[in-house]
């Protein structure tokens, strides 16, 4: 019988504990400032910023989407995981 070969765990390790601990602590400030009056600052800190913030990063994850399966579609998969 052939032996089953094994699988290299990810190096990403790191990567993945950001995005892991970010996909908790940005719930969390998005519901506390969901408790903050409406002045658009929390103390001395203007947050106004943050729908910008907002529109911008959800612009670049749509084109990195777009590209992820313009690279799909042409069958580069290698630069379709670096675009994703």
């Amino acid at each position: 019988m052939n032996e089953p070969t094994h699988i290299n765990p990810p190096k990403d390790t790191l990567f993945l504990t950001i995005i892991g601990i970010l996909s908790v602590a940005v719930p969390i400030l998005v519901g506390l400032l969901l408790f903050i009056p409406q002045t658009g600052k929390l103390g001395d800190l203007d947050v106004s910023f943050l729908p910008g913030l907002n529109a911008v990063l959800n612009s670049a994850t749509a084109i990195a989407l777009v590209i992820g399966l313009f690279f799909i579609r042409k069958r580069q998969l290698t630069y379709e995981k670096t675009a994703d």
